[in-house]
């Protein structure tokens, strides 16, 4: 049995251990729907990007419904991702 612990201690020090110091990048994504924009302007869409970056949400997934009006708040959101200057993922 000593021997059996012995060799179990001294191969874990042989087992390469992972470093606490590396980064797993994770994205943090808001759930956007896409049926509550309606009343959205084209200015809308920069102003809620700005504000989901500075809180570190890196992109929106948009909930998109079949109300006839909602591709072009979808295009508006794009073209606002676009001209943000950001890395901002919408999906």
């Amino acid at each position: 049995m000593f021997l059996f612990l012995f060799f179990l201690f001294t191969l874990s020090y042989a087992l390469p251990v992972p470093s606490t110091t590396e980064l797993i990048s994770k994205y943090v994504v808001a759930h956007h729907m896409v049926g509550n924009t309606f009343p959205y302007t084209i200015q809308d869409w920069p102003d809620d990007i700005s504000l989901a970056s500075k809180h570190n949400i890196d992109g929106f997934a948009l909930n998109i419904g079949s109300d006839p009006w909602e591709p072009d708040r979808v295009a508006d959101a794009y073209q606002a991702a676009l001209q943000s200057g950001l890395d901002f993922i919408l999906g």
